[in-house]
């Protein structure tokens, strides 16, 4: 699965795979494989020749307060130089992997067991250094919060003062993934988890974290007993071809014209969307033609 996604809203480009539903946790031990390695809101596993400089040795997603999936093999990346071996280490997994051609590296912990004991994962290179160490890492069930405004709107745009005061839950994580406007898909992004708490659970724009997405996790933890990891990837307003990769689009040729506006941008060619916009609506909109938004317009006959 590729993340990078097309907007067709003024054919606007925007990054962030998204699943649009939640799957039950016995079906989603196979799949959050997957979503771990394309989450997101926002990740690809498309590289460049050679590894940029600014790629982590250890990718983002992975930091302090992460939750692991349980009972799934679970992938670990991140960016080396070409040959170097990586050795990651969690609890009594030691696994390693050599950063490729591209420079990307990859190894698959084992199925792990619940555990809320808060853990230690390190990352270390044979090109030395220091370990990249990622702390109080638990193990429980990962679930993807994604959709439109309906999944975005945050806990502090609503009636929630109570449930906002009593979100102490250390064993609920919290990950957004931040919005992204680029014209291709790129490998990485800033994120990091937070343990849900009233001050965590109202950070971000539009009230905090996604209120959908609290209410269904909270009741997860409550019910089942074992932590939970939440990452909330929405973006109001998109179309479902935003969701949609160049490869799905290609098929349909309804898309030939914006995918072609795109490639073009991603090769500096400006494209003025505002112009293109309202060159629609004087086309296809009988106000726009009729000047209706114009202070001075006489509607004494209008019904």
């Amino acid at each position: 699965m590729v993340p990078g996604i097309y907007r067709r809203a003024k054919t606007r480009v925007r990054l962030n795979r998204q699943i649009r539903f939640f799957m039950k946790p016995n079906k989603a031990s196979l799949y959050i494989t997957q979503v771990l390695i394309a989450c997101s809101c926002a990740l690809t596993c498309l590289a460049a020749a050679d590894p940029m400089p600014d790629l982590p040795l250890l990718h983002p997603l992975f930091s302090d307060h992460l939750v692991l999936q349980r009972a799934a093999k679970v992938p670990v990346w991140g960016w080396a130089s070409p040959g170097t071996r990586i050795t990651v280490t969690f609890g009594n997994q030691a696994k390693t992997a050599v950063a490729q051609a591209d420079g990307k590296w990859m190894v698959r912990l084992g199925a792990l067991p619940v555990s809320v004991e808060p853990r230690v994962m390190t990352v270390a290179s044979s090109a030395g250094g220091e370990p990249v160490t990622i702390q109080d890492v638990l193990v429980g069930d990962v679930w993807l919060c994604s959709g439109q405004s309906n999944m975005e709107m945050g806990i502090g745009a609503c009636n929630a003062t109570n449930d906002i005061a009593q979100a102490n839950f250390p064993q609920l994580r919290l990950l957004t993934v931040p919005k992204l406007v680029a014209t291709s898909p790129v490998q990485t992004i800033q994120c990091r988890w937070l343990p849900c708490s009233p001050t965590t659970v109202t950070q971000g724009v539009w009230g905090g974290f996604s209120a959908a997405g609290f209410f269904f996790g909270r009741e997860l933890h409550q019910q089942l007993n074992v932590p939970i990891g939440l990452i909330h990837s929405s973006w109001g307003g998109t179309v479902a071809e935003a969701w949609t990769s160049p490869e799905g689009l290609q098929p349909l040729v309804d898309f030939d014209q914006r995918l072609e506006q795109v490639a073009a941008s991603g090769k500096g060619q400006k494209v003025d969307y505002d112009v293109q916009y309202e060159n629609w609506c004087r086309k296809n909109d009988p106000g726009t033609v009729q000047g209706w938004a114009k202070p001075e317009l006489d509607t004494a006959d209008w019904k």
